[in-house]
């Protein structure tokens, strides 16, 4: 830089230079944020496939021993639920996996 009648004269070259930074600070702050969302997805779909886990679990001590309580019509009910709710588990930690 040089003093041009006592104002600063820009040269090309630290202007495109200032752009350049500019340009790789912002896509610095992008990968952040990118990476950051990807860390709250990992962790949401691994609470989901421990909730998966847990709840096949008692699916398969339901349907093995017997262990709920309540009529017939009540745990047919509760397995139905269960079975909803691992079958969309399941579909989410799939689609999780092959993400990977």
């Amino acid at each position: 830089m040089r003093l041009l009648n006592g104002s600063m004269y820009k040269m090309p070259e630290m202007e495109q230079m200032k752009r350049g930074i500019a340009h790789l600070q912002g896509e610095v702050k992008r990968f952040k944020e990118d990476a950051s969302a990807q860390k709250e997805d990992v962790a949401m779909l691994k609470k989901r496939e421990f909730q998966f886990n847990i709840i096949h679990r008692e699916v398969f001590h339901f349907l093995t021993r017997g262990r709920w309580g309540g009529s017939s019509e009540e745990q047919a009910r509760q397995v139905e639920r269960l079975s909803a709710h691992t079958m969309e588990q399941e579909a989410d930690i799939v689609e999780w996996r092959s993400m990977r």
